[in-house]
């Protein structure tokens, strides 16, 4: 178990005679992914490219100097592809050799170039790398535009790529080192995105990438356009490009036409009467807003050849269509001045007035220098958002046309590289799992006419209704109380809050939550993060009072005025690690609105809070859980803002046979660490508390990891695996339960579109999303290594986002099947959703819990640097030091309990 190459060896691609099952339904699908039909070029050289500033006082370096750093004195990117330009065609060595440059480090070609060049040694007299130097004659820098400069291009050979290396990788030969690959990728991409397409739209005179205006306005009267973003990815078989779709605005971000355009010009939907039409904006606080942003702003006039520069000092109270400059109206004007037409600017928009009392239209203000305006209001946010939602057919159509776009180009970069792509998506054979059933209970008469709870089978197909039913374990809650932050008596009446706790109870009671005391005692505080121990203190004191028995406190029932980081957290640190009362926040809109799905998520929460379960899967449908005592671990690793960007570690254990339950622990991590610490200690907790509860010993470990990229897959998987095999010998010398590692990945841009006619996918009409229980592990997969994409819920917006999974070890040699299977099925058992949620729930308790984990601190959360910022005497700003905070114990009342969700 301990030899390195066993632990490092990944399990290979089951073959497709594997996959087949009686009970898989087969479908076929189409991705946003196109085939590379071929490469050419044989090899890839990569040269790192140095240029330098000579007329510069501070870039005067040693020759001799091999640090990349000294040869790196221009950061402009557009100046730095000017200078490379200019080097490449007035010097005849590199004249010929059509290379690429990436406008940041690197340079590359598909022949060697360095045949000529003089090789440099170093201080120690060893051969050093392959350089070649030219000077570029005067050009105008950046930061000296009147002042022409003379520029050094160096050029360092920095690696070969065999790209018959990457066609084995994708045939599934595993002996091709995967650092390799990723560089060989890494090289490509800039390739491939750096090619000359036209297809390419300018906006506000930028050409950042491909955009392509396919979604028309449909009402809206905020035009958006679609940036291509395009990925490579080793796939079974061949190389595949992934086209990435990403709705922008239709100006760039750095002119004020984008901001008026994004803040203003979105339709306003029906619901918000007060915003009816652009003109009703004017003179509102949007407005009054949007001037104080741009007042004192430094601006040029966009599509003129005028370098004058405007400084605005308000906004204009009339639109650009009543405005005269000059003794003329101002679209005039602007024609006969600049050459600007009246069609270039919504006349229906108000001017920024300048200093020189000229009007400007918003649309024609190109902001001097880059600023950030303040962050949009919550309706303008929703409605960009809304507008760049679309259905699976029109998403489509993006990747239709992404793969056309690419396909087609006539680049020199692709001629130069021999790079052919297939205009058409890549069809995948899918199939679909069979659903799983449930266990909840339901009240049965008997023969005396009393009811009692048994458990019922639940066939589950999507979402399913609570009514009707009741949770397979539902806990009694006699000691609570509830507490108002921030909210006064008028604005939140006590009799409003009875009546929302009275609607909580009765679905409570209707879900089979015994709700003893229906009057919880009611207190109001101060929005005060220092207050809020004693208040917490308070409160769970009026909650034992409430009861006869001196029941210590369940639960408090916090109610907060909106969505406040600080307070949230201060109360949850004194709940969990002071106190030991579980806590239930609600904002004190949501009280008002009385919502009852709401309410029923709340009251399935406070039920696995206080012990109880929801439902659990058959038996049937987890035979790898029932089959043997089996242990389910989930961990992810959260990098966090506060304390000064610190990293939670959270690890989850099962603590029944059938994985209902769970019990986590949270460890502080230095900053970045991506790979858990002290993960023997966390194993062998889990072992003893899954023993206590079941009286059984594991014999098999499924491990589910979340939040580690290609790059630290390796690397996790080197010190964690060995770390469980620690754990275990840590109960017994000679207990070696069988390990299966699963790779959890969520951020990727993976998506999978079925047809309207079963196996029809290539149907261009009628596309929706995948069903429930889609696997796919064909085409689109790693070649080497077992892993398949997971459709397990149904997005109820835009197209279905499917799970990414990885088996990187697996003792157990579980059917590939069976283990599709069982990742899906837990899927169905997080408790407070009635539908498959998108990870399973192992996975999504770690992911809230080191979210959440960063709350168990040793210091308040008012003394964290990211809400501490003390103003000097100057108005500067500067952080308070403080000692690092570091998280401390759960409150024994709560360690076995999962308090996090």
């Amino acid at each position: 178990m301990d030899d390195e190459d066993y632990i490092l060896r990944y399990p290979p691609q089951p073959s497709e005679a594997s996959n087949n099952a009686s009970s898989i339904q087969n479908v076929s699908v189409l991705s946003n992914h196109c085939r590379i039909r071929s490469i050419k070029a044989k090899h890839i050289y990569v040269y790192f490219v140095g240029i330098q500033n000579l007329d510069a006082k501070d870039s005067i370096q040693d020759e001799n100097s091999k640090d990349d750093t000294a040869l790196d004195g221009v950061s402009d990117t557009q100046l730095r592809k000017d200078v490379f330009t200019k080097a490449v065609v007035s010097n005849d060595d590199l004249k010929s050799k059509k290379l690429h440059f990436d406008g940041q480090s690197y340079a590359y070609s598909a022949k060697s170039i360095h045949k000529n060049w003089h090789s440099v040694g170093n201080q120690s007299g060893s051969e050093g790398k392959s350089e070649y130097k030219t000077t570029v004659g005067h050009m105008s820098a950046q930061d000296h535009a009147s002042l022409p400069c003379q520029f050094q291009v160096v050029l360092r050979a920095q690696r070969r790529y065999d790209l018959e290396l990457l066609d084995r990788y994708c045939k599934g030969d595993n002996s091709v080192p995967e650092t390799y690959i990723q560089g060989l990728l890494y090289a490509l991409e800039n390739i491939i995105r750096g090619f000359d397409s036209s297809d390419f739209v300018t906006v506000e005179n930028k050409r950042l990438s491909i955009y392509s205006a396919l979604i028309p306005n449909d009402g809206n009267e905020c035009e958006l356009y679609w940036e291509y973003r395009f990925t490579l990815r080793p796939g079974r078989g061949g190389l595949l490009v992934n086209i990435i779709p990403k709705s922008v605005p239709v100006t760039s971000t750095d002119t004020v036409e984008s901001l008026a355009y994004i803040h203003f010009k979105l339709k306003v939907s029906k619901e918000t009467p007060r915003e009816k039409t652009l003109e009703d904006h004017v003179g509102t606080k949007d407005w009054l807003a949007f001037e104080l942003a741009i007042r004192n702003l430094d601006v040029s006039i966009l599509g003129s050849n005028s370098e004058v520069v405007h400084r605005i000092v308000r906004l204009s109270k009339e639109p650009a269509g009543e405005l005269e400059f000059d003794n003329m109206p101002l679209a005039e004007y602007l024609q006969h001045k600049y050459g600007i037409s009246a069609t270039k600017y919504d006349t229906k928009l108000p001017c920024a007035m300048t200093a020189d009392g000229m009007p400007i239209p918003l649309a024609i203000c190109a902001i001097i220098g880059k600023k950030v305006v303040g962050r949009l209001a919550n309706w303008q946010q929703s409605k960009l958002r809304s507008l760049c939602i679309v259905n699976p057919t029109k998403r489509h159509k993006l990747f239709e046309h992404g793969a056309q776009v690419l396909a087609n180009s006539n680049s020199t970069v692709f001629s130069t590289f021999g790079i052919e792509v297939d205009p058409e998506l890549v069809c995948i054979n899918a199939q679909v799992l069979e659903k799983p059933r449930l266990l909840m209970s339901k009240p049965t008469k008997i023969h005396d006419g009393s009811a009692e709870m048994k458990p019922v089978r639940l066939s589950v197909d999507g979402n399913w209704e609570l009514k009707g039913r009741r949770v397979l374990d539902g806990r009694q809650l006699i000691s609570w109380a509830v507490v108002v932050f921030g909210c006064s008596k008028q604005s939140l009446p006590s009799e409003r809050i009875q009546a929302f706790i009275m609607q909580l109870v009765k679905i409570c009671k209707e879900l089979g939550i015994d709700v003893h005391n229906t009057g919880p005692p009611i207190k109001y505080a101060a929005l005060s993060s220092g207050d809020i121990q004693l208040v917490m203190t308070e409160a769970s004191q009026m909650a034992t009072a409430a009861t006869r028995s001196d029941m210590p406190a369940q639960l408090i029932f916090c109610i907060l005025p909106k969505h406040n980081v600080q307070i949230y957290g201060e109360l949850k640190r004194v709940a969990l690690t002071l106190l030991g009362v579980q806590t239930q926040c609600i904002v004190a809109n949501n009280v008002r609105a009385h919502n009852p799905k709401l309410l029923s998520q709340i009251a399935l929460k406070m039920n696995v809070k206080l012990g109880g379960v929801t439902g659990e899967l058959h038996a049937d449908d987890a035979p790898c859980l029932a089959e043997e005592p089996t242990l389910v671990i989930a961990s992810d690793v959260c990098h966090s803002t506060e304390a000064g960007g610190m990293s939670v570690a959270a690890v989850l254990g099962s603590t029944d046979m059938l994985a209902r339950r769970f019990q986590g622990t949270v460890i502080q991590h230095p900053k970045g660490l991506e790979y858990i610490e002290n993960l023997d200690v966390i194993i062998r907790q889990a072992l003893r508390l899954f023993y206590k509860n079941t009286g059984k010993k594991p014999t098999r470990i499924v491990y589910y990891r979340d939040g580690v990229n290609d790059s630290q897959m390796r690397d996790v998987k080197k010190l964690e695996l060995p770390a469980i095999y620690k754990g275990c010998r840590l109960i017994d010398s000679e207990y070696c339960p069988k390990v299966t590692l699963i790779l959890a990945r969520k951020r990727h841009t993976t998506r999978f579109i079925r047809g309207s006619h079963g196996s029809d996918a290539s149907a261009k009409l009628g596309l929706h999303n995948c069903l429930s229980g889609t696997t796919i592990n064909d085409v689109v997969a790693s070649p080497v290594i077992f892993s398949f994409y997971l459709v397990a819920h149904k997005a109820q917006v835009g197209v279905t986002k499917p799970m990414y999974y990885l088996v990187l070890h697996d003792d157990n040699n579980f059917d590939p099947y069976r283990l599709k299977t069982l990742t899906y099925s837990l899927c169905y058992t997080y408790p407070i959703y009635n539908r498959p949620a998108m990870l399973p729930s192992a996975l999504y308790y770690a992911h809230r819990l080191s979210g959440k984990g960063r709350l168990q601190l040793s210091q308040r959360f008012d003394n964290l640097p990211a809400f501490n910022k003390l103003k000097t005497k100057t108005g500067t700003k500067r952080k308070q030091e403080q000692p690092p905070p570091y998280l401390v114990p759960l409150h024994k009342r709560l360690q076995d309990t999962m308090y996090f969700m």
